[in-house]
């Protein structure tokens, strides 16, 4: 009887462990699925969701706006080898476009604001530092009261300005460049350009030309050292002001 009641019991205790951990893993499951399968600190804004931005803007601020819009459909990948449609450019001609993110920004300002600069970031933040048209960002100890300074100054069509945003043998190491757009109603700013992050998780693309919001603090990219691990990360620097010049 003795043995019988020590078989009964651990077959209990053994029930009583089985169904624990069947709750568990049921409870992590249902958790888990409330986990984003793709998080970046760089997301693309949804193109048809695109919010209208601030009122009482110019004509060339209006036709940038559209210009992303119409930029972004493409779905274009990030670096993509592409042939403008002649008919539809100023140019008027047929030439590849390696479209990263400087000559995204180099084609954006022919296009729109008829205008010829540098071909990568770094010669075109110092292009615009050489002629006395970059704004270094001044890092205030409240973050909304630096996003607030930016809101005042940035003006449709500046160039940002990032470094560090991999690994370039450079100095100063600018290695990122996007186009100011605008901001919404609710005070989101947003920028147009060509992006290594992820586009959207409806796509699933990795990077491309898009519209994006804009966070001078967010961290888009990093410099590695040879076993992959990021030791410096990237960091906004400032504004260009071509398009006015």
């Amino acid at each position: 009887m003795r043995i019988e009641w020590k078989i009964c019991l651990t077959f209990l205790l053994f029930a009583i462990a089985f169904r624990y951990s069947e709750s568990q893993n049921k409870t992590q499951t249902e958790n888990s699925s409330q986990i984003p399968i793709h998080k970046t600190e760089y997301p693309s804004a949804q193109i048809d969701d695109y919010p209208q931005l601030e009122p009482n803007v110019s004509q060339k601020d209006i036709a940038l706006q559209e210009f992303a819009r119409d930029m972004s459909k493409k779905e274009l990948s990030y670096a993509e080898s592409w042939i403008p449609n002649s008919s539809k450019t100023t140019a008027g001609n047929s030439t590849h476009w390696l479209m990263d993110c400087s000559n995204t920004a180099r084609y954006t300002y022919q296009e729109i604001f008829q205008r010829q600069i540098p071909r990568t970031s770094l010669d075109q933040y110092l292009f615009a530092k050489n002629q006395s048209l970059f704004y270094p960002i001044v890092w205030e100890t409240e973050k909304e009261l630096t996003r607030k300074i930016l809101l005042r100054k940035l003006k449709a069509g500046d160039l940002l300005f990032w470094k560090n945003t991999t690994n370039v043998q450079a100095n100063p190491p600018i290695s990122h460049v996007m186009i100011y757009l605008g901001r919404d109603n609710s005070d989101k700013m947003f920028m147009f350009g060509a992006s290594t992050s992820a586009r959207s998780q409806a796509t699933q693309k990795s990077g491309g030309i898009g519209i994006y919001p804009f966070d001078p603090y967010a961290k888009i990219g990093c410099v590695k050292d040879s076993f992959g691990v990021c030791t410096i990360y990237s960091e906004f620097v400032g504004w260009a002001r071509l398009q006015l010049e």
